[in-house]
């Protein structure tokens, strides 16, 4: 009974201690992230082509921070590519630091430049990201194959993109955004 006591109370001691650590981690990952992203101009720009689909809503979402300011919003314009019909727009910080975050933690950088490059008839996307001096882009030619890393950003972006305040009133919704 004692040997099933003490195993116990390590056991409790190991769970506070891995919680709290794990706590630490993350705000210093927060931290870093802060540090070095939010407080630079930046660009995220996220095209989607439905190869082989006529009709099919093609279009480029283009998020920018023209200002080295954490609290500014981003500028956000939605261009259809058949069309160059555009929308403006705005996105809050919060939403757009995120996606920040989201990058550097999702190590956005060192991705490689290609991926699912062996398709035809398929999503094929291109994101592009500035931030500060630092640039990538990747291309896929079937979103549906690229590493989950990459499709986790592709989610932010698009759960961001319902979150922009449009110039015209209109609201954003995932299916409509090419209807405007």
């Amino acid at each position: 009974m004692k040997l099933l006591s003490a195993n116990i109370a390590l056991g409790l001691i190991f769970i506070v201690s891995c919680s709290s650590q794990r706590q630490k981690v993350t705000s210093e990952i927060n931290l870093a992230v802060k540090d070095q992203d939010l407080n630079q101009v930046s660009e995220i720009a996220l095209q989607r082509v439905y190869s082989g689909c006529e009709g099919c809503p093609d279009h480029r979402l283009t998020l920018s921070r023209e200002k080295a300011d954490e609290f500014s919003d981003a500028k956000v314009t939605y261009t259809e590519l058949h069309t160059s019909k555009r929308r403006e727009g705005k996105l809050s910080p919060y939403y757009y630091n995120t996606l920040l975050k989201v990058l550097e933690l999702q190590k956005y950088f060192e991705m490689n430049s290609e991926y699912a490059m062996g398709w035809e008839d398929a999503l094929q996307t291109r994101l592009s990201v500035k931030i500060g001096d630092k640039g990538k882009t990747i291309e896929t030619r079937n979103e549906g194959e690229a590493p989950i890393e990459l499709r986790t950003i592709y989610m932010a972006i698009d759960g961001a993109a319902l979150h922009v305040v449009w110039a015209d009133g209109k609201s954003s919704n995932v299916t409509g955004l090419a209807g405007y």
